[in-house]
């Protein structure tokens, strides 16, 4: 069963959040999914300094996993440079990264006010000429790798992501000791070759 068909408040409260925080956005039910589209305003000290189209296809189990999100109003080109899938969703960061960052919580406000807003505001610069605000990683696995070798302090690459999961992370978040519960799982994963896993940058 869906989030907001197991529980129709959360899809009301969703609604409610839109309305109050970002009035030019609208979720709607299609397809068996809820979809969050419409504008929305980059803000810097109160006031919009930008404004783009997207989409937000939320996922089935969320706010506890990461939602797609699309710029469409054809803006951004689709392409890896721009940190852009084909599909057209956005590239916000590696998973991990993110949910460590979120602490899992990935509902409407603080994913538009942290990645997607982050996101946003280096294509703003990149248009300009300028690069990212805060640098970017790389394409595909050594953007991964790039995130978990300056996480763990660990400068030799890793080759298969096995005991490390995401559910442990979350566990270890949620102990306040990532780091700690983490390092051990890469003990294995160091010794191996490659790593194989989907491609995600830090906004």
């Amino acid at each position: 069963m869906k989030w907001f068909e197991q529980d129709p408040a959360a899809l009301t409260a969703l609604e409610a959040t839109l309305r109050d925080c970002y009035p030019t956005m609208h979720a709607f039910v299609e397809h068996g999914a809820v979809t969050v589209r419409g504008t929305y305003p980059v803000l810097d000290a109160g006031k919009e300094i930008d404004r783009y189209s997207i989409a937000i296809k939320l996922p089935d189990r969320y706010p506890h996993d990461l939602p797609d999100v699309f710029e469409t109003g054809g803006r951004i080109p689709r392409t890896l440079d721009r940190h852009v899938f084909q599909s057209g969703a956005l590239c916000l960061g590696v998973r991990e990264e993110l949910w460590l960052t979120l602490r899992g919580d990935f509902s409407i406000v603080p994913l538009l006010e942290a990645p997607v807003r982050g996101f946003l505001i280096g294509n703003a610069l990149v248009e300009e000429g300028e690069k990212w605000p805060d640098g970017d990683r790389s394409h595909g696995m050594s953007g991964i790798l790039e995130f978990y070798e300056g996480y763990l302090g660990v400068r030799t690459r890793l080759s298969c992501w096995t005991s490390c999961t995401r559910s442990s992370m979350r566990k270890c978040a949620d102990t306040g000791n990532a780091r700690a519960a983490a390092a051990p799982s890469f003990g294995t994963a160091i010794r191996t070759r490659s790593i194989h896993c989907a491609a995600f940058r830090r906004p």
